[in-house]
């Protein structure tokens, strides 16, 4: 565990992703610790304890302007891009930005920002298909999608980049992130969205799914904030920490959860276009080293995060009826 300076600068790549957001919603404040972000196109929410520096993580001149002004003590490199759709049909640009983003950060760390502490977050992609009854962090990374490659590359070029330079380095695997704010892009949100369209007469009552066989491990955004920051408070550096909450969901179940919650009668299709390829039939995660910090546990109930994203999503289309866009890099 690396001591807190009593003065810390620290930046979140990624602020107004979805998870970046709630991280700096979570931030204690007080003007002994400044909160920076970095963002490229979304707009940041109002209300954030942090300061914002707008552009281009893969525009390596931007990236070390930045962070020679900042010099942080603490870096979440949260940006990049997530979906994992996405990366089956444009593997290049996943590859692109998930790499070179991190490329530029970590080498302007190295130069401005020596002993700098980075958390790095990666993702449960990169196990590929989970071998025994749930994942530890020794489990083989063995991906299966272009986008869980691109990021067990890019936790091999960090660990390789902290040994070669003065960065103190943790890596997070996160498991199914969910919660209110989610773009329509990932299956839960998609879900809410729809039955939300579907209540306000924007749509036919059909809710399109892809297999809802595979069953995941859901965490709401609120707790990955809360077990980010645990991880960079007390996490040994060089560790590797899963993120989830241990127990798995079967997708037909959070839908059919979801289905109660709505206010009127709905179909569930499969549609083809929503399948993907490799799909593991189910991923849960071992926590016990995230217990391990201080007895770590998720605190939002799957109910209460599918309720209050079925309320966002009512919210977000009495107000506008597009869907949220995803935005790489956030």
């Amino acid at each position: 565990m690396s001591p807190t300076p009593a003065h810390t600068t620290t930046l979140v790549t990624g602020l107004s992703g979805f998870i970046g957001h709630e991280l700096a919603r979570a931030w204690p404040g007080g003007t002994q610790h400044a909160l920076w972000g970095m963002a490229w196109r979304s707009p940041v929410p109002e209300g954030l304890e942090a300061r914002t520096l707008r552009g281009d993580l893969t525009d390596p001149e931007w990236v070390d302007r930045a962070v020679a002004r900042l010099r942080p003590n603490r870096v979440f490199h949260l940006a990049g891009q997530s979906r994992e759709s996405l990366s089956w049909h444009d593997p290049w640009r996943t590859y692109h930005i998930n790499l070179r983003s991190q490329l530029n950060l970590l080498q302007a760390l190295a130069r401005h920002a020596p002993g700098c502490r980075v958390l790095l977050a990666s993702t449960s992609a990169v196990y590929g298909f989970m071998q025994g009854e749930s994942i530890a962090e020794d489990h083989p990374v063995q991906p299966v999608s272009p986008y869980g490659v691109s990021k067990a590359a890019a936790e091999m070029m960090a660990r390789q980049m902290s040994l070669a330079a003065d960065l103190d380095l943790l890596v997070v695997r996160s498991f199914n992130v969910i919660g209110p704010g989610q773009s329509a892009d990932f299956a839960l949100s998609s879900f809410a969205h729809q039955i939300a369209a579907i209540e306000a007469g924007q749509r036919p009552s059909v809710v399109e799914t892809g297999t809802l066989a595979a069953r995941r491990d859901f965490l709401d955004v609120r707790d990955m904030a809360s077990a980010l920051c645990r991880v960079m408070d007390q996490g040994t550096s060089g560790e590797v920490y899963n993120i989830g909450s241990g127990v798995v969901v079967q997708l037909q179940d959070a839908l059919e959860r979801l289905v109660a919650f709505g206010r009127t009668a709905i179909e569930v299709r499969t549609a083809a276009q929503r399948l993907r390829p490799n799909d593991p039939p189910i991923m849960r995660a071992n926590i016990a080293k995230l217990r391990s910090l201080g007895g770590w546990r998720p605190a939002v109930p799957l109910d209460a995060t599918l309720q209050d994203m079925l309320n966002c999503w009512r919210a977000a289309l009495a107000s506008d009826p597009a869907p949220v866009e995803h935005k790489e890099q956030q």
